[in-house]
């Protein structure tokens, strides 16, 4: 949207935050220092190189890298969304070792969901059941690892996480309170169509 910085702007006029999370694909300097007007501004990066290819359909790895160090540089805070299969299961670590060696302030881990163009391939990608077991485990170990970057997931990951029966504070930690569609969180589309979340297909 060429009024992207626009509708960012008047948010914030009228007292709200806004974030984006974009693909990388044409931030330019320039683009970079306008996104000072966001309060967060992720990148989508499921790995590197042959990992982001397999995920995404494209190499992409390479802009999205870009678009961090540009963020980066222009006093952005910047941080990574990985989509978490069976595809990006084994750089999820050198991913986020990258990352924050580049100054990034946040990861969010979203799970691999049957909807969109994940729809026709996700027994492919889904995580295995010891995968799926391996999930908190894993959160932990990153996070005690990188303990500069804010660790995140996504709504859809939290019955894998809930299936560890962790402690209340660490579902705190990961910012875990059961469902936020339509409570916390709704969404909005292009067409101003309000639905409780962006994976719920039908308007509530």
């Amino acid at each position: 949207r060429d009024d992207l910085f626009v509708l960012a702007s008047h948010a914030r006029a009228r007292g709200l935050v806004p974030n984006l999370t974009t693909s990388g694909l044409g931030l330019s300097e320039e683009h970079a220092r306008k996104c000072r007007v966001f309060g967060q501004v992720n990148v989508s990066l499921d790995g590197v190189g042959e990992v982001y290819r397999q995920s995404r359909g494209y190499d992409g790895a390479r802009v999205a890298l870009r678009a961090i160090e540009r963020l980066i540089a222009a006093g952005v805070p910047t941080g990574i969304n990985f989509v978490v299969s069976r595809a990006t299961w084994a750089s999820m670590a050198s991913t986020v070792a990258t990352v924050a060696a580049m100054g990034a302030n946040e990861v969010e881990f979203l799970r691999f969901k049957p909807a969109g163009r994940g729809a026709e391939v996700y027994d492919d990608y889904a995580l295995s059941e010891a995968q799926a077991r391996s999930v908190l485990p894993k959160l932990l170990r990153l996070q005690a690892q990188y303990p500069s970057l804010h660790m995140k997931i996504d709504c859809s990951f939290v019955p894998f996480v809930c299936a560890a029966n962790p402690d209340l504070a660490v579902l705190e930690q990961f910012g875990i309170y059961g469902c936020e569609a339509g409570h916390a969180l709704s969404a909005v589309d292009a067409k101003g169509i309000a639905r409780p979340c962006s994976f719920v297909d039908d308007p509530i």
